[in-house]
């Protein structure tokens, strides 16, 4: 596969433990060298292909480099964009290892299959959302493109009564929006 990786190992003080953050770039594919000239529906397939790589290369690559605590109340997944869909796919899809789970401007398309995806989580059991997680946090642009997709899990979870935050302020699918939705996320995290 090949998704690349950046772990920074943040420190705060002597007080406050170590916190591992790793970005990668989830365009994981086995078949493809690049994203350029995809068609969207193919591009999110490759992106799926990510949860494979994180749960047998790139977690155990990092509890074995680093004294970290491991579980679920210690483990957050957080995106945007599509990354916010990989997130939210793989934290539903797992959530005995994922507690906390950030969507910035998440396309959805997890659930159901769409025109420019299929369904990562056809016929996914909708009550394993309720009481699973210490935090969802959803978050939007309200110029998003994408914001109907976002406003699906909302209501997904109002239907379900799930515990979750969600949020939209002025902005589009951009940089801007997503660092706020960051910030009040990793706010939150680990608590």
């Amino acid at each position: 596969m090949g998704a690349k990786y950046i772990v920074q190992n943040a420190h705060y003080d002597y007080n406050t433990p170590d916190m591992i953050v790793v970005s990668p770039t989830v365009f994981t594919s086995a078949k493809y060298d690049s994203e350029e000239g995809l068609s969207f529906k193919v591009l999110t397939s490759q992106y799926d292909n990510f949860i494979d790589e994180l749960e047998n290369d790139l977690m155990p690559a990092i509890e074995s480099r680093y004294s970290i605590k491991t579980g679920r109340d210690n483990t957050a997944i957080a995106g945007y964009s599509l990354g916010g869909r990989e997130s939210s796919y793989i934290g539903f899809k797992d959530p005995d290892k994922f507690g906390y789970i950030g969507a910035f401007s998440a396309t959805n398309g997890i659930f159901k299959d769409e025109v420019w995806a299929d369904a990562a989580l056809k016929g996914y059991d909708y009550t394993n959302l309720k009481n699973n997680y210490k935090l969802l946090l959803y978050q939007v642009g309200t110029e998003d493109p994408y914001i109907d997709g976002v406003r699906e899990f909302k209501q997904l979870f109002d239907k379900y009564n799930v515990q979750y935050m969600y949020y939209e302020m002025p902005g589009d699918h951009e940089a801007a929006v997503w660092q706020h939705g960051l910030y009040n996320f990793a706010r939150r995290i680990f608590r």
